[in-house]
């Protein structure tokens, strides 16, 4: 199913629409659609890790200024108004360390009350929508099947993804092997607080509602309350 961005802008933008942000920061930003709807109205700078996303991200984007980065590594030189991580970006770090040192990051970049957004795939995601369990989805033309497994006491999700597109007349397949971490709400709310990042609500991204015990994908809507030296 076709994610609807542009909707998705309307929310983020009711949510913002006191502090008229002019900069964002789109983390993991994998393709690039996020940023095509938004560069328009922003100043937009986005990285991922995969060189091959970015490669196709350029061939959509006019204004949006494209960089090689990691959630643990990236930097940029002037702080923003609005960071976003979506498509539950964070998951594929391996451990509580790591999603400390991406907020970190995040914090350090982040202008102060700025807007960080991102979403995360929940425990009941991983467990009982995704975990052990074969999925497929067709996704712009591109047919997708997952088979997963989810142990819970390593609290990884493993996923064999394998993928079948046309290119050129020809017929591909491609198989890629992804891990997603379980990391609770708790302990996000700890690291968030940690790095001066307040949680101003929480959302279903599935339903634009308030969260209940079978959300599978979790939006934090947090602030950046003041900024290290300050502590």
């Amino acid at each position: 199913m076709d994610f609807d961005y542009q909707s998705f802008i309307l929310i983020l933008e009711k949510i913002w629409k006191d502090t008229s942000p002019k900069t964002i920061l789109d983390m993991g930003c994998g393709t690039g659609n996020m940023a095509f709807y938004l560069e328009n109205k922003y100043f937009v700078q986005a990285f991922d890790l995969s060189e091959n996303m970015l490669l196709e991200a350029k061939k959509k984007l006019k204004r949006t200024a494209l960089f090689h980065a990691s959630f643990l590594n990236f930097q940029i030189q002037e702080s923003v108004d609005v960071a976003l991580c979506m498509f539950n970006g964070f998951n594929y770090l391996s451990s509580l360390d790591e999603l400390n040192q991406a907020i970190f990051r995040v914090a350090e970049n982040l202008k102060k009350e700025g807007y960080f957004i991102f979403d995360i795939n929940t425990y009941y995601a991983l467990k009982y929508r995704y975990g052990n369990d074969i999925l497929s989805e067709d996704i712009e033309g591109i047919h997708c099947i997952w088979k997963n497994k989810f142990f819970e006491n390593e609290r990884k999700l493993f996923s064999q993804l394998n993928i079948y597109f046309s290119e050129k007349n020809q017929n591909r397949h491609i198989c890629e092997k992804q891990v997603q971490t379980l990391f609770y709400v708790s302990e996000i709310f700890r690291l968030l607080e940690q790095n001066h990042l307040r949680v101003l609500g929480l959302m279903d991204l599935e339903t634009g509602k308030k969260p209940k015990k079978n959300c599978s994908r979790l939006m934090f809507i947090c602030q950046k309350i003041r900024n290290r030296a300050e502590s």
